[in-house]
């Protein structure tokens, strides 16, 4: 992922001799400089770790049981349920409760 902003910030970070040796290593086999190279792979692992938080990820058993959930019958709803929801309309109609999308 290539970022391209007119206005930049600088971040400082220490680390390791080591560590940055082995950066510098990976920056000039593709002919880039560190900074590129960092910014790259640290924006790319950050894209992935932001996707990931969006994914469920379900065993075996456990998309069973939601297969078997979703494919049931919805049941009639009871009293208490008709209740809140008579309520619920008659406050958003009323203006005490502020339905926002």
């Amino acid at each position: 992922m290539h970022v391209q902003e007119t206005k930049t910030e600088r971040l400082n970070i220490r680390v390791p001799r080591s560590i940055k040796q082995t950066w510098q290593r990976a920056a000039e086999a593709q002919g880039r400089s560190l900074s590129d190279y960092i910014l790259e792979k640290v924006t790319d692992s950050a894209v992935e770790d932001i996707e990931r938080l969006h994914i469920i990820e379900l065993t075996l058993r456990d998309q069973r049981q939601l297969l078997e959930e979703l494919s049931a019958p919805v049941p009639e709803p009871t009293a208490r349920m008709k209740k809140m929801a008579h309520d619920y309309e008659k406050a958003v109609k009323n203006g005490n409760l502020v339905v926002s999308h």
